[in-house]
């Protein structure tokens, strides 16, 4: 049996809580986000006799984010060139036969390009989603790290190639590939730099990425209030429950939407329910920016049309005459009321 060698945890003088304390490198100052030199993670216990587990626990969020800043620290400014390369990179590896995980969606999300009265808040939306997801691919594909405003200019240029992606699927599906002239992958390729070797895509969906464990290390680098860190753990826990399984990796935008229908079922209000998304989105988000899961399967087009608040409707005459009636009742005058 392997066996786990525990150091002396630091204790918290006010609550008697044990805590995992690391010293900060300095080579991760600049990206770790923290403001002092150190880390704690809490262990979850004043008893040391049962600091086992929780020690373990706590060297694996080590490592994790000694990961998550080293990554940070290989992050590059994309050139117009670089971006090139890498989106030609991916369509090679797209046309190479690499699943094109298009959530659903077929060429018709990008018919705004030429459509005008098709550009509704919510087909950009729909749009720019699918155009994120497989720039951030590419990234993966290539193992670049960028700077947002880096990714914001490739994302932009990715769209061209990504539009001809599902067009090209959608044609293969009809059976009318084949011919050159009907190949919109293979013309986006052209315009694009040659690619002497295909890089292979890799799975992000492999590994299991358990979700709680997400959590704590977005809550290490997250900036917001208390409160929100308790109620996003709470609802993280609700839907592991509902999940039956604690694997960020596997959950897809289908449970996600059955989750939401099943507390629509509960009685659950609209604007409950887009709460509660917008705290699991944040997790899936950051899980997503830093290449531990391939989507942000909580995306925005899962919201609900904002619940209709009942409007208190004016006093009748009746009620008018009920309240005068009854403040003569009422001997300090203080507390009378009259109209002005």
């Amino acid at each position: 049996m392997a066996t786990i060698h525990v150091s002396d945890p630091w204790k918290d003088p006010r609550t008697g809580v044990l805590y995992f304390r690391k010293r900060i490198p300095a080579r991760f100052k600049a990206v770790s986000g923290l403001a002092g030199d150190t880390i704690k993670i809490s262990l979850k216990t004043s008893d040391r006799r049962a600091i086992a587990q929780p020690w373990a626990e706590a060297l694996t969020r080590w490592a994790e984010l000694e990961a998550e800043w080293t990554r940070k620290l290989t992050v590059v400014t994309l050139t117009h060139a670089q971006g090139a390369d890498i989106a030609a990179k991916w369509a090679a590896c797209i046309a190479g036969g690499a699943p094109l995980h298009r959530d659903g969606e077929n060429s018709d999300v990008f018919d705004l390009v030429d459509l005008p009265e098709e550009r509704t808040e919510e087909n950009i939306a729909r749009m720019w989603d699918r155009v994120e997801y497989h720039a951030d691919e590419a990234l993966r594909l290539v193992g670049v790290e960028t700077t947002p405003e880096s990714r914001s200019s490739f994302v932009g240029g990715m769209l061209d190639v990504v539009r001809c992606a599902y067009l090209d699927a959608d044609l293969k599906a009809l059976g009318m590939r084949g011919n050159r002239a009907v190949e919109p992958l293979q013309a986006a390729r052209d315009a694009l730099p040659p690619v002497a070797d295909v890089p292979t895509q890799q799975s992000s969906t492999a590994a299991r990425v358990p979700l709680l464990g997400l959590f704590d290390a977005w809550k290490a680098s997250a900036v917001v209030k208390p409160r929100t860190m308790s109620d996003t753990r709470y609802i993280l826990d609700a839907l592991i429950k509902h999940l039956g399984h604690n694997d960020a990796a596997s959950v897809s935008r289908d449970d996600i939407a059955q989750w939401r229908d099943a507390l629509k079922a509960c009685g659950l209000s609209n604007n409950t329910w887009n709460n509660r998304l917008s705290l699991v989105r944040q997790v899936f988000e950051w899980g997503f920016r830093e290449s531990r899961l391939p989507a942000n399967v909580a995306d925005a087009n899962l919201r609900l049309k904002k619940s209709k608040t009942a409007t208190r409707l004016p006093y009748t005459d009746a009620d008018t005459v009920r309240i005068l009636q009854a403040s003569r009742l009422e001997a300090r005058e203080s507390l009378r009321w009259a109209p002005g």
